[in-house]
């Protein structure tokens, strides 16, 4: 049970903002496939940390998922 003074916070997140994409990925694994929507939905992010009673959020973007302006 967590006590009501404790914090807690999802360390280890990615957020995959779909604008750094020139085009979205069309073929991806079927793994990130299923994990993909809620990766680059912050909104639902959001409420899914909601729903978990989770305070605190720090995301990390991989660099190798970034797009570089063309």
């Amino acid at each position: 049970m967590v006590s009501s003074s404790t914090r807690l916070i999802d360390f280890h997140s990615h957020y995959c903002d779909p604008a750094w994409y020139a085009s979205p990925p069309t073929q991806l694994p079927a793994a990130l496939a299923r994990t993909w929507p809620l990766l680059t939905d912050i909104e639902a992010q959001l409420a899914a940390l909601d729903t978990a009673g989770i305070e605190t959020k720090v995301l990390s973007a991989p660099a190798s998922m970034l797009a570089t302006p063309g």
